[in-house]
């Protein structure tokens, strides 16, 4: 990443610990808790991206919803689904809103193409 001054407005710090050989946070029954902050940062991207359809609403800038409908996330703007994640993703996305994770969305634009894309932000 460098340092803080080349940092990319994209780059996120995510800082891992070592495991450690001997479980610390094993409860009487045996079974181990994890580290909340770290099962996040395993389970849950910094940014997830997708292409969308693009009509008359679809512009730079212009914040989306993640909505789940039939089990999958899909990107509303203004009432319209003008995307979908997969199933793999939107397994992902599930797991994260389970540990607290949110992602908030905007279109972005990069050679002519149009992108929702979704950061991380708690």
């Amino acid at each position: 990443m460098g340092s803080s001054d080349k940092r990319k407005t994209k780059d996120q710090i995510i800082i891992k610990r070592p495991k450690s050989l001997v479980n610390t946070t094993s409860d009487i029954s045996g079974s181990s808790s994890s580290d909340l902050p770290e099962e996040i940062s395993n389970t849950c991207p910094p940014s997830l991206q997708i292409t969308v359809t693009k009509n008359n609403l679809v512009a730079k800038g212009i914040k989306v919803d993640l909505v789940l409908i039939d089990r999958i996330y899909k990107v509303q703007l203004g009432g319209a689904i003008i995307g979908q994640f997969t199933e793999r993703q939107s397994n992902t996305i599930a797991k994260c809103s389970e540990l607290g994770v949110k992602y908030k969305g905007l279109i972005v634009e990069d050679k002519g193409i149009f992108y929702a894309r979704f950061i991380r932000v708690a």
